[in-house]
């Protein structure tokens, strides 16, 4: 069971800009490299003789090669901030014209210039949340008579999000405060839960010839049914690469299911998922048995269930 730290906010992850896949050429580029990508594999030797598990890593790793290089990282330091916007625009405004004249001492006035905005923005991004409030007030304000507008911005302002501690109780009643001694709770409660000894046992189905085998056209057919923007799971596919992504992919899913179903060996993908702890609406922040288990399956695994 792999149960992701969820006291812990990762630092330094870049997201792949999937919405640009939108675009018809970004799309069309995008299924021309991940095709390239598995060709050249199939050049080194590698191909047929792969098991399942290293044929679906051979997908993920085109896929993931193919994201980076066509559709790009999400720019996360842009803003819709009007303040953040303004001075923004001011300091491109100065660099240009940095680069534009050629006395020294003119230069050196409008550098100095430009790293105060630069100075000045970052100090708004750290304040973002603050500003949108401000931002709000001031709506507030100019509202005047119009009791409507006042209501609207009031109301956003106390919708904004107030961020409160995890707190996980513990055998003793207490509080564990630290994030690893909060997932280790968190994983034994869910431990206990999924392996009750009163369970009955699946019946075990042998592998055996299927007929008709799976094709290409119905693993097409359930990767365009998936849904977009759904969260990855842990071989960190979106359904949107997949359902962008050549034919060849439909034809190594199928084999990778014929195998399956002749075989018994499966990717792991197949029976592993992370587990996602959220807070049941109502309920008390301290018990883990206030907590709801939530599952993010990889996208083999979500083909199953179309």
């Amino acid at each position: 069971m792999n149960i992701k730290n969820f006291g812990a906010k990762p630092t330094g992850s870049k997201k792949v800009a999937y919405e640009r896949l939108k675009d018809p050429v970004i799309s069309a580029k995008y299924s021309f490299a991940v095709e390239m990508h598995l060709m050249d594999k199939e050049d080194q030797g590698m191909g047929k003789s792969e098991n399942t598990q290293q044929k679906w890593d051979g997908i993920t790793e085109a896929n993931r090669k193919a994201a980076t290089e066509v559709i790009g990282y999400r720019d996360h330091k842009k803003s819709d901030n009007i303040m953040i916007i303004k001075v923004s625009r001011e300091q491109k405004e100065l660099g240009a014209l940095l680069n534009s004249i050629h006395d020294p001492e003119r230069k050196d006035k409008i550098r100095k210039a430009r790293n105060q905005k630069l100075n000045e923005i970052h100090a708004l991004m750290k304040n973002k949340d603050k500003l949108v409030i401000m931002d709000y007030k001031e709506e507030i304000e100019n509202s005047g008579n119009d009791s409507g507008r006042m209501y609207k911005a009031v109301k956003a302002v106390q919708s904004i999000p107030k961020r409160k501690p995890v707190q996980i109780q513990t055998a003793d009643g207490g509080i564990a405060a630290e994030p690893s001694a909060q997932v280790d709770i968190v994983t034994d409660h869910f431990r206990r839960m999924f392996s009750k000894e009163d369970i009955d046992d699946m019946p075990t189905i042998k592998p055996q010839q299927i007929n008709p085998l799976f094709s290409k056209e119905e693993i097409k057919k359930a990767v365009k049914s998936l849904k977009n923007n759904k969260s990855a799971g842990g071989d960190e596919l979106e359904a949107e690469q997949l359902k962008c992504g050549p034919d060849v992919i439909y034809e190594n899913i199928a084999d990778i299911f014929n195998t399956i179903v002749q075989t018994g060996e499966n990717p792991k993908e197949i029976k592993e998922g992370y587990l996602i702890p959220l807070q049941k609406p109502g309920k008390g922040k301290e018990p883990p048995s206030h907590l709801r288990p939530i599952i993010l399956l990889s996208m083999l695994s979500s083909y199953c269930r179309c």
